[in-house]
């Protein structure tokens, strides 16, 4: 009994014994396998690859609230629908030259038309018509002037300056105001609620809010590691 154990046992070993060599390999129905190797892959480096080609800009970053509140604010009107607005925002977003972003066509309309018209009606929701910031400007009557700055949807920094705490700082100040700010946008600043003081009381500040006090989320800082708050776990 001992003795068929041992042999069923070397038995079994046998085909293992010509593991480092694949000359002899059989398969199940009998055949020889193809063993030939493939062509290696060609490794050698050549530099970077090339920059993949973009597609079509579907979303621009700029100022906080600019396309929400001017673009198409207004549309629930009881005829547009939903998707009919978004199109809007869209078209807006999508638009990639600066030089032409004051005549986009959003709606058949240009954008300069579309944020005076817009800004018409935030100008009044005091009850007092003429202290929207910038009203009457040097570019024109009424609200030419503000929406030719804001139809420029874009941050800017002045970097000579040691002070940021204004948001719109340097437009505030090409506008006239007496600002000494950098501007830009830190990470503490409701940049909702003052884009809407402004353009209802012509001050950052005031008593127009979103009603959001704080970031569910944590206390951003402008100076502590890692700015927006802990990371998520």
């Amino acid at each position: 009994m001992k003795t068929m154990t041992l042999s069923l046992f070397v038995a079994l070993l046998a085909p293992l014994a010509g593991c480092g060599d694949d000359t002899n390999v059989t398969q199940m129905d009998g055949s020889t396998p193809d063993l030939t190797m493939a062509t290696p892959p060609d490794m050698t480096m050549t530099g970077p690859p090339a920059a993949p080609t973009l597609g079509a800009q579907i979303d621009r970053m700029g100022r906080p609230a600019i396309n929400t509140a001017l673009t198409d604010p207004f549309w629930n009107d009881g005829v547009q629908t939903i998707d009919m607005h978004h199109a809007k925002q869209d078209a807006y977003n999508a638009a990639s030259d600066p030089t032409m972003w004051a005549s986009t066509m959003v709606g058949g309309k240009a954008v300069l038309a579309i944020f005076k018209s817009s800004l018409a009606v935030f100008d009044g929701l005091d009850n007092t018509c003429g202290n929207q910031a910038a009203f009457g400007g040097p570019l024109g009557a009424a609200y030419t002037t503000l929406a030719t700055v804001l139809a420029d949807d874009e941050l800017y920094l002045d970097s000579s300056q040691t002070t940021c705490a204004t948001y719109l700082g340097v437009e505030l100040k090409t506008l006239g105001a007496n600002v000494t700010d950098c501007g830009g946008r830190t990470l503490t600043e409701s940049t909702i609620d003052e884009t809407y003081n402004l353009l209802a009381l012509g001050t950052p500040t005031g008593a127009v809010t979103s009603g959001i006090t704080s970031d569910v989320d944590g206390s951003p800082s402008n100076t502590t590691f890692p700015f927006l708050g802990a990371p998520n776990q």
